[in-house]
């Protein structure tokens, strides 16, 4: 037993003992909106800017919507973010009038048409219009003028960025560079209502006439100017006004942000609410929290959405969506944490915890862990993207956000999982044990042992590599291999080593893996845990798992072959790692798969409802052995894949080596209108990084006539023999058998024809017994062999044998 002495006092005198959790945070929204709220592009520029100047005037004094000193920069004209008002005194217009109008003189100096192409049918930047109200300003619409006075674009950003969404016209650009324009608009169709004239002018969140939002600029831009503005009905003039009269001026840009929920709520009666309106960034953030030296944090929070599935710019990131930053105000950074471009497939109007809530992630990888953040002040900040086209009846909820773990000692790790590829009797087995660093320091060269019970009683020690270095909060892996023997229940019991351990408590884990009898084979690619699988250069990553599509039929499946001298194979059982929840299709090919969807020989095709752990995902195991599926030849695919339209499942991913590249994806591809074209077939292997260097986390569980191996020590081999490999010639993998006649060190090795050696498939003390290694065609690094003869060699003792195989490609 250690004794830390000093390091126990030290924390004893500031109250804390390691271990201890605690609660920084918890907000349930029950006492109300307690957090600030915001929007990232609200400048809370409230001020009226439509106002009587000489400035470029018409006759001395006009109205124009600018200011002479933009956001402090001394430049005259319009700044970013505006929507400003100026509404002409209310008018009648008699029920007899045959004739009636509107007309009035302008200039108008803004960003030059744009922008073509955009989502939502925008296609003009800043501008302004003329709107009317028939019901004392209720309501507006926009009041079309006549030719040749017509608008320039039928959808301004500036409105949608506004939150007033799509569709909106304006003229936009330049209009009467040096003199004034004429305007005039029909409104006999007005006869007999009251009618209020709107002058409106609007801004998006960027290049205005001064440098305030970046160098995007343009000085000479100067806003909206309008004069002799009149109203006549058959030759009555019925509204007069030189730049002189009594219009009111207003500003309609509101915050619209995050507020609270009395209706809805994961725990309690309330939560927090962030509508979705036009192009909203809308924020919460929370007061700020000291996070102690010695605190190993983490976020959790739970939310809830209705928000759908739109990606209208095609860049394959949805454009309603909600991140997680934590910004460190000690050093003055914005951490992301976490986002959710939400898929409609859980878009169930369900409270979900938020790891669940995230399970489609292109770029970012998913984290709670807030222990690069101890020592330091924060605070949370939760935002709620809303693109350009509103919908308020779509919204965002959180509710129960919470900081909480535990304190920790400066040095503590711990084996917190041990994981196996799959494992059969005569099989070298591969298990990997998942270091975690619960310590505030960063650890290097961990010494990791193992002991391995056999299923008689029997046991030895192994040992784990690489020694793994570990910052604080994360975990490093470490692997051993066994030859399996025997089937039936294996024990592995793994403890760390580390000098300056100060909880040892944690030090030992252990846990039980099954091996099958000889007459079923578990066969698969991974090695027990999935990891992210990243491409530096573009920053694409995926943070586990991977997913097909939304459409159903799309899957993602193995090629798989086995050579383990089994006949009359059937197929009992599917597994595969995943986090999803809901329906699945298992689709089972024969080898004749690059013809589907055209005539592949498909043996199997069910939906199959599964149930796993959301949040990290755990191993589900679909049953076929009431009926098993007949597998005519030794190779085959097994898909996992959409069941029902939007609904995707995610799929582990492994990409420790050696990477097998045995997936394949089912993919639909559609035109521009939406409609399908084609389904197409192709191996991941020829997919951009690093899709291409990954094995899927599913597995095939065979059964069979077993052919020769008897894998339980109930009969010995009497000699040293190499008993072939299968098949041979062989692509991509063959099967080599070999018997041990007694407990001695063996290896089996792989050479090419020029006698270089290639790679070792066996370097280890064997028990007596009949033994299988798999050869998939790489050498020591993991890459692919070209064709050829090579040979194989067993040694054991004073003895070699040495036989030919062949490799085609």
């Amino acid at each position: 037993m250690r004794w830390f002495l000093p390091t126990l006092m030290l924390a004893f005198l500031a109250g804390v003992l390691f271990g201890q959790t605690d609660t920084l945070l918890y907000e349930s929204f029950e006492d109300g909106m307690t957090w600030e709220v915001g929007d990232l592009y609200w400048y809370g520029d409230t001020a009226k800017y439509w106002h009587k100047s000489d400035f470029l005037s018409y006759d001395g004094i006009s109205y124009w919507c600018g200011t002479h000193d933009v956001g402090g920069t001394g430049y005259s004209g319009y700044n970013d973010g505006w929507l400003q008002y100026l509404d002409m005194p209310e008018v009648s217009i008699p029920l007899t009038a045959s004739e009636a109008s509107l007309s009035f003189l302008h200039r108008l100096n803004t960003e030059e048409p744009g922008p073509s192409g955009w989502p939502y049918g925008y296609d003009g930047w800043d501008g302004a219009a003329v709107w009317y109200s028939l019901d004392g300003g209720t309501t507006w619409s926009t009041l079309t003028p006549d030719a040749p006075y017509a608008y320039d674009v039928s959808s301004l950003w500036a409105f949608g960025f506004c939150n007033l969404g799509p569709g909106y016209p304006a003229w936009t650009g330049i209009h009467g560079p040096t003199d004034f324009v004429p305007v005039e608009a029909d409104l006999a169709d007005f006869a007999g209502q009251n009618i209020i004239i709107r002058f409106v002018f609007s801004s998006d969140m960027m290049y205005s006439t001064g440098p305030t939002n970046g160098d995007a600029f343009d000085s000479d831009m100067f806003g909206w100017i309008v004069d002799e503005i009149r109203i006549e009905a058959d030759g009555v003039e019925l509204l007069y006004d030189t730049g002189d009269g009594h219009p009111v001026a207003s500003q309609g840009r509101e915050l619209r942000t995050w507020t609270i929920d009395d209706t809805d709520a994961n725990t309690g009666t309330k939560s927090a609410v962030a509508y979705n309106y036009s192009e909203t960034y809308s924020t919460i953030t929370s007061p700020v929290i000291s996070i102690p030296d010695t605190f190993n944090g983490r976020l959790s929070f739970y939310v809830k959405t209705n928000c759908v599935d739109y990606d209208p710019d095609g860049d394959g990131m949805l454009d309603d969506y909600m991140v997680v930053y934590v910004y460190n105000i000690t050093d003055d950074t914005l951490v992301q944490m976490s986002h959710n471009y939400y898929r409609p497939g859980y878009i169930d109007e369900t409270w979900r915890h938020y790891n669940d809530a995230v399970l489609y992630d292109v770029s970012y990888g998913m984290r709670n862990s807030l222990l690069e953040f101890a020592g330091k002040d924060i605070q949370l900040m939760i935002m709620a993207r809303g693109d350009g086209q509103p919908n308020p009846d779509q919204w965002f909820k959180i509710d129960d956000v919470a900081i909480v773990g535990n304190y920790a000692p400066m040095h503590d790790i711990a084996p917190t999982d041990i994981v196996s590829g799959p494992l059969n009797v005569g099989d070298l087995g591969r298990f990997t044990a998942k270091i975690s660093n619960l310590g505030m320091s960063g650890e290097s060269l961990i010494q990791v042992t193992g002991n391995i019970t056999y299923p008689d009683g029997t046991d030895t020690t192994v040992a784990f590599f690489p020694r793994p270095s570990i910052e604080p909060g994360n975990w490093g892996t470490t692997v051993t291999q066994l030859n399996l023997t025997q089937h039936g229940t294996y024990t592995i019991r793994v403890w760390t080593s580390l000098a300056t351990d100060m909880n040892t408590s944690n030090d030992t884990l252990e846990m039980e893996f099954f091996v099958y009898p000889p007459s079923t084979r578990e066969l698969g690619w991974d090695d027990g845990m999935n990891d992210i699988a990243s491409n530096p250069e573009t920053g694409v990553s995926y943070n586990g798992f991977l997913g097909a599509s939304m459409t159903a039929g799309d899957a993602l499946g193995n090629f798989f072959y086995q050579t383990a001298g089994l006949r009359d194979i059937e197929l009992t059982h599917v597994k595969f790692f995943t986090r999803f929840n809901g329906p699945v299709r298992i689709t089972v090919l024969e080898n004749g798969f690059f013809d589907i969807p055209n005539g592949g020989t498909e043996l199997y095709r069910e939906n199959h409802d599964v149930t796993s752990e959301p949040e990290v995902g755990s191993w589900v195991t679909i049953d076929l052995s009431d009926d098993p599926i007949t597998i005519p030849d030794t190779t085959f695919f097994v898909f996992v894949g959409v069941a029902v339209d939007s609904q995707m499942p995610v799929i582990g991913i492994d990409n420790t080596s050696p990477v097998h590249r045995k997936g394949f994806a089912i993919i639909t591809y559609f035109d521009d209108f939406g409609m399908p074209i084609v389904t197409d077939t192709f191996d991941l292997a020829s997919a951009s990084p690093p899709l291409n260097n990954i094995d899927l986390m599913i597995r095939a569980i065979v059964t069979g006539t077993h052919t020769g191996i008897d894998g339980d020590g109930t009969e010995l081999p009497k000699e040293l023999a190499l008993k072939g490999n299968f098949p041979n010639p062989f692509n991509p993998a063959t099967a080599i058998e070999f018997d041990i006649p007694e407990h001695q060190k063996a290896t089996l090795e792989i050479y090419n024809v020029l006698g270089e050696r290639v790679t070792t498939l066996v370097d280890d003390d064997l028990k007596p017994g009949t033994y299988r290694a798999t050869w998939e065609g790489r050498d020591d690094l993991g890459r692919e062999l070209p064709s050829g003869v090579y040979l194989y060699r067993l040694s054991a003792g004073d003895k070699s044998i040495s036989r030919r195989m062949i490799l085609i490609k």
